[in-house]
């Protein structure tokens, strides 16, 4: 590439890296972040999961190595809560074939402490994981380091989600 006029050796290294990063993509071969806390979670998603003035619902499909296959936005709720059915958290899930999944969402608040609805709907999902054998790792919320506190809340920390 470096041979063609225009196209000195930095920018030809450039547009093969380019290429062999859309080979990879396209084989699936990029290296995927294995994700095991919330706190990772909170590290890769919660920059993110912060600019949202609504509250949104995330699931991170992983494999069985617990590296992240995808994520997607499932629901876009309001200031105060997202309204959402286990069916529209696993179906993506489905799809990719995931072997465990962990369900994020932001209080735009930057409270992270779970809701009564937040509670039921992690109950749910808890229990459509064990029907569908999905692995429910964690229900994530993400909230602000506001005060000294933790940013995110882990259902999985505390004990509510085993």
């Amino acid at each position: 590439m470096a041979t063609v006029s225009g196209i000195g050796l930095a920018k030809a290294s450039e547009l093969c890296a380019a290429v062999e990063l859309a080979n990879r993509i396209r084989r699936g071969n990029l290296p995927r972040e294995e994700i095991e806390t919330a706190r990772k979670v909170w590290e890769i998603f919660g920059t993110e999961m912060q600019t949202h003035d609504r509250e949104v619902l995330k699931v991170l499909m992983l494999d069985t190595r617990l590296r992240l296959i995808r994520d997607m936005d499932i629901a876009m709720g309001s200031l105060s809560e997202c309204i959402v059915h286990p069916r529209e958290v696993f179906r993506p899930a489905i799809i990719a074939k995931a072997y465990a999944i962990i369900v994020a969402h932001n209080h735009p608040s930057g409270d992270p402490s779970p809701s009564t609805n937040d509670h039921t709907l992690t109950r749910k999902l808890a229990e459509t994981a064990k029907v569908l054998q999905i692995t429910l790792c964690d229900h994530v919320i993400i909230g602000t380091a506001d005060g000294g506190r933790q940013p995110y809340f882990s259902f999985r920390d505390t004990g509510i989600l085993r």
